[in-house]
């Protein structure tokens, strides 16, 4: 076991995969909007949260090899880099979408993230209504230190998928219980789309790509990778077209629950696949997206992605809702997204892992960029040689920068 009083060299950053977030936050923006004006979106622009389940497990396991020795430094960084801006839409949640009468009881289990592990449409979607991937999230979370110990995780992602695939199998047996007849009741299309259970092995698949790209990242020449990356990106348009639900026949000769988890879940090797590509920054794709403008975007999809829900149900209370106005909106969602990101995200999660930094500074000499601490949402800084004399004054700058 490595001395926990060394610091951990941090890990080149890879911005093409924050650049990433901007779309898969983007895609489900469109989704949410794009079902205010017709009766049914094409769910394949859901598959967003897909991406950021896969990209979770591989993020966390590229800068996080030290968590299973690190645990309270890693859970304290994962607390300061989703709870805060989780409390703020939440608290707003009340008065945005009027609700009269707050559920002491629902209203904890959303604000400590556990609401989703009940299969319950008016659980699951309670308050803020795409937090319920934050609940989900949090177990993988509280599994990683554990997970990330384990070395044969491949056998691991078997025996998640098994799991995942019995379960449904299971629940596919019992009619579908609609909100409309008992919100409460759990149904088997909450668990199959919103369960930790079923959407392990996202993060799992995740975790076996970080592991490979820690391995033997991808070395080719700048047109050999971008031939790689095109063939990546369409094997992934190629799984988004051809989703099951576009096809009525596919149904028909499949269990319903099966083919739901198939549509939302399915693309779980292909969006492993692009990060795996895209990571190595090698081709001219990943360096188109490596643009700063589109990583600023990701940066900011977090808030992107909690805020722009109930932005489009304000807007949808108040306003006829038209191609215009969810325009609008969507312009909206982006200034408070930034906003957020600034002045909310930011300095909460500064003040929140600077306790434990400064602990740790000040007993270990610890770094405070080190891998336990890092974001698994945001690239981390170029690991770079230094002289002693030049120590003091980079400290006080990555501090400034946190």
């Amino acid at each position: 076991m490595k001395d926990m009083s060394v610091a951990e060299k941090p890990k080149p950053q890879i911005p093409v995969l924050t650049s990433l977030r901007f779309f898969a936050a983007a895609a489900i923006v469109c989704f949410h909007g794009l079902g205010f004006l017709i009766a049914n979106p094409n769910s394949s622009l859901a598959l967003g949260v897909s991406f950021f389940f896969v990209l979770s497990g591989f993020i966390l396991t590229y800068a996080n090899d030290n968590a299973g020795r690190a645990v309270g430094r890693f859970y304290l960084g994962r607390v300061a880099r989703i709870w805060p801006i989780h409390v703020v839409t939440l608290l707003a949640s009340v008065p945005i979408l009027q609700i009269n009468q707050v559920d002491p009881a629902m209203f904890m289990a959303n604000l400590l993230l556990v609401h989703a592990w009940y299969p319950s449409g008016a659980s699951v979607f309670s308050f803020n209504g795409v937090a319920w991937s934050l609940s989900i999230e949090a177990v993988f979370y509280l599994m990683f230190p554990l997970l990330v110990r384990i070395k044969r995780i491949e056998l691991v992602f078997v025996g998640s998928l098994a799991l995942a695939l019995l379960g449904i199998a299971f629940v596919s047996q019992y009619p579908l219980v609609m909100p409309a007849a008992n919100p409460y009741a759990p149904n088997w299309l909450n668990f199959v789309l919103q369960n930790p259970i079923t959407r392990l092995p996202e993060f799992l698949i995740g975790m076996i790509a970080a592991r490979r790209f820690a391995q033997r990242p991808m070395m080719l020449s700048t047109g050999a990778a971008t031939c790689v990356e095109v063939a990546s990106l369409a094997f992934l348009a190629i799984f988004i077209m051809s989703s099951p639900l576009n096809f009525n026949w596919y149904p028909a000769r499949t269990p319903q629950a099966l083919s739901q988890w198939i549509q939302q879940c399915g693309g779980l090797f292909n969006f492993a696949l692009l990060i795996f590509v895209l990571a190595s920054s090698s081709g001219y794709v990943s360096r188109l997206l490596s643009w700063k403008p589109l990583v600023l975007l990701g940066e900011i999809s977090f808030c992107t992605y909690m805020v722009h829900l109930l932005i489009l149900r304000f807007a949808a209370r108040q306003y006829t809702m038209s191609a215009f106005s969810v325009t609008a909106a969507v312009i909206v969602i982006y200034l408070s997204s930034y906003i957020l990101w600034r002045f909310v995200e930011r300095p909460c999660r500064k003040a929140i892992v600077s306790i434990r930094q400064n602990k740790c500074q000040s007993a270990f000499n610890f770094d405070p960029r080190s891998a336990s601490n890092f974001d698994p949402l945001e690239p981390p800084v170029r690991a770079v040689a230094l002289a002693p004399s030049e120590l003091a004054g980079v400290a006080g700058a990555m501090q400034e920068f946190r």
